[in-house]
């Protein structure tokens, strides 16, 4: 089995991710694949975490940028096969994401689990990208 890994950079680009899943449809199954975070992200979902957890109610601002940056990106994807369900699984992954950040905000308590959790975010959302094409 190959494991291919991609950092922020290489998927930073929706070419790039092209290129990607160019680079893994080469390889022989099965092919473990690990994606970062779109390239910036997990840094704006660190801010997001810490500021929620601040009781900054700002962090609602960054949460909007990601989602931006992510539905932007899904827009210049001209190879998706289908986009409104690339949107759906992302939409939803956001609202989760939405949802756990407004209990940080709401508890004023950011436990390591929860900072990993919404940390994670980024490779959810960029492997279902990739996923999709």
């Amino acid at each position: 089995m190959k494991v291919l890994k991609f950092g922020g950079s290489s998927v930073g680009l929706p070419s790039r991710m092209i290129e990607v899943q160019k680079i893994v449809q080469q390889y022989q199954k099965p092919v473990l694949v690990v994606v970062s975070a779109l390239q910036g992200i997990t840094d704006q979902l660190e801010e997001l975490a810490s500021m929620a957890s601040q009781k900054d109610g700002s962090y609602k601002k960054i949460l909007e940028e990601i989602k931006y940056r992510h539905h932007q990106f899904i827009g210049e994807l001209e190879d998706l096969l289908d986009k409104s369900s690339v949107i759906s699984k992302i939409d939803t992954l956001l609202s989760e994401l939405e949802d756990i950040v407004s209990g940080v905000y709401l508890l004023n308590d950011l436990t390591p689990k929860i900072h990993d959790r919404i940390v994670s975010f980024g490779e959810l959302i960029s492997s279902s990208i990739l996923v999709s094409l």
